[in-house]
């Protein structure tokens, strides 16, 4: 658990020139807070996979093709299996989902999957397996760099599977500084928070890390 602080402020006669709204400097911290979480959560997510138990049966790294295609297959199977055969949805960013297309041989292609691959550039589902798309997000402040990775597919089951917990602290501290305001024409406002984020494996799933090209 780690105690996050957000404080903002400026001068009062902002404030009562109508120049700034308080509310609003209120509000954006909420927002900061809950960007935040989601940020950590995503983060998370993407590198549980590396805490996966039997790490070499469920954590398999290649290129997706022909020659890979039956060890693609397998860790599918392996994931329904460990989970009392339940089914399994794959998920990845778009351009990690998009690396299926080379599992598929077009000339065996339905025609609804030769439409679906026209109009987004993904299959509509790999082989009778559901995909789900990731959102990428870019880090804060930085567009050179991207908060998903785009070179892992999460094998999930379709069963109460939750590999990541949040854990809040349940005391937030808020202090409005009014001391500062009389002795410098400045109020600020500080949110203090414990928050818990970490990876709790309950049930078996996998991941497919991509390579472009063989090593």
């Amino acid at each position: 658990m780690s105690t996050y602080a957000i404080k903002v402020g400026s001068f009062i006669r902002e404030f009562l020139l109508g120049r700034k709204d308080w509310s609003d400097f209120v509000d954006h911290v909420a927002v900061a807070f809950i960007k935040k979480i989601q940020d950590e959560l995503y983060t998370e997510f993407m590198a549980a996979s590396e805490k996966i138990p039997a790490d070499t049966q469920f954590n398999k790294t290649g290129v997706l093709g022909a020659a890979t295609k039956d060890e693609f297959d397998t860790l599918l199977e392996d994931v329904s299996m460990a989970n009392n055969n339940a089914g399994v949805v794959i998920m990845g960013t778009k351009t990690a989902l998009k690396k299926l297309n080379a599992l598929s041989d077009i000339n065996w292609r339905a025609d609804s999957l030769k439409e679906s691959v026209s109009h987004t550039g993904l299959l509509g589902d790999y082989e009778g397996t559901a995909l789900m798309e990731i959102p990428q997000r870019f880090k804060d402040n930085d567009i050179a760099q991207k908060l998903v990775s785009n070179t892992k597919l999460l094998i999930i089951p379709l069963v109460d599977t939750k590999p990541v917990k949040f854990v809040d602290g349940g005391e937030t501290e808020v202090t409005v500084d009014e001391i500062a305001a009389k002795m410098d024409d400045r109020q600020t406002y500080e949110v203090t928070r414990k928050l818990g984020i970490g990876t709790y494996i309950t049930n078996y799933f996998g991941c497919w890390n991509l390579q472009s090209t063989t090593i």
